[in-house]
């Protein structure tokens, strides 16, 4: 459970401890936690793996390729793990694209522009990027397929020279997110 909650999140060590003391002592910062809640913020949290979990913290500043990722979907989405956090795609280069994934559903979606997105520490207003969090249980060869699946869709060096190009292109992902 720890590699999902967020470090600034209360977790109790066990129900025989005095819960409503520390309730009442807690102050609720609702501008934090939306922040934290937005997929472009998220965080590896990362927590104790001798039960087997594991968690990948995958980020680049390049685009994912809008065909590679429609073609590489099911290893990105791996089997049997959660995974959430934001990408970004050259035909739609001003929009924050959502990544969530639970119990073998995924969510792709649209959730602003990078303008919007709360700032974190260090963060630049504006920045697109792709970070997807994935944490799953065991088998490190689901673990390896995920992280050979996201590096494999980003533009290559190549590619981004002709990033232009797709700008008002046709990127096939109009069902996943809508007409432009």
């Amino acid at each position: 459970m720890e590699h999902l909650r967020p470090h600034d999140t209360l977790l109790l060590p066990g129900l025989e401890h005095p819960l409503a003391q520390v309730l009442l002592s807690l102050r609720h910062d609702a501008t934090a936690a939306l922040a934290r809640v937005h997929p472009a913020t998220t965080q590896a949290w990362g927590g104790p793996q001798v039960h087997g979990a594991w968690t990948l913290d995958l980020s680049s500043s390049l685009p994912f390729h809008p065909g590679r990722l429609r073609e590489l979907v099911a290893d990105l989405a791996g089997q049997g793990v959660c995974a959430r956090g934001c990408f970004w795609l050259p035909s739609r280069p001003g929009r924050v694209c959502v990544w969530e994934l639970a119990g073998g559903a995924l969510t792709v979606g649209d959730a602003g522009t990078w303008n919007d997105v709360p700032l974190r520490e260090g963060q630049e207003p504006g920045e697109p990027r792709c970070h997807l969090v994935v944490t799953g249980l065991g088998n490190p060869g689901v673990r390896d397929r995920v992280r050979w699946a996201f590096e494999r869709i980003l533009l290559r060096q190549d590619e981004l020279a002709l990033a232009m190009s797709w700008i008002g292109a046709d990127d096939g992902l109009g069902d996943w997110f809508g007409d432009r």
